[in-house]
């Protein structure tokens, strides 16, 4: 017996279920990325105050070259955070784009998944109108056996 088009279109629906399911996985793994360069950030910051802090405490008695060293270092922390917070930025802005690719996914799936429930309807609906059409027809049979 030939595939009815609800079962043939199960193969869409797995083939959309699939890519949603890939989508998903991506955003997972773009959230665990910036939940990563969030903490790296973070501990940057944490960093910078501390040497901020610990410097203040040590001014007195410190040579010229102590204080271009401590400046120089300063400016390079100062870039490593700034470079940081670009790349936080650029794994958010990703994370935002791979949320919006689910989402279509997702919405594809489920209005496959709508239809295929239509069409299981409709194909029953037709299958009893040709089972009642058929009892019609041997109601309406003279009866031959007799």
């Amino acid at each position: 017996m030939a595939k009815s088009r609800s079962q043939r279109m199960q193969i869409v629906l797995r083939l959309a279920q699939k890519a949603e399911d890939d989508a998903a996985q991506k955003v997972k793994e773009q959230a665990q990325l910036l939940q990563q360069e969030t903490n790296q950030y973070n501990e940057l910051q944490s960093y910078s105050q501390q040497y901020l802090q610990s410097y203040t405490n040590l001014r007195t008695g410190v040579t010229a070259q102590e204080m271009i060293n401590y400046s120089g270092f300063i400016s390079r922390l100062a870039d490593a955070i700034k470079e940081q917070e670009l790349k936080v930025l650029k794994v958010q802005q990703g994370l935002d784009k791979l949320k919006s690719f689910w989402v279509v996914a997702h919405q594809k799936r489920q209005n496959l998944n709508d239809l295929i429930i239509r069409m299981k309807k409709d194909e029953s609906l037709l299958l009893d109108k040709l089972l009642q059409k058929e009892l019609d027809e041997l109601a309406n049979r003279p009866n031959s056996l007799c």
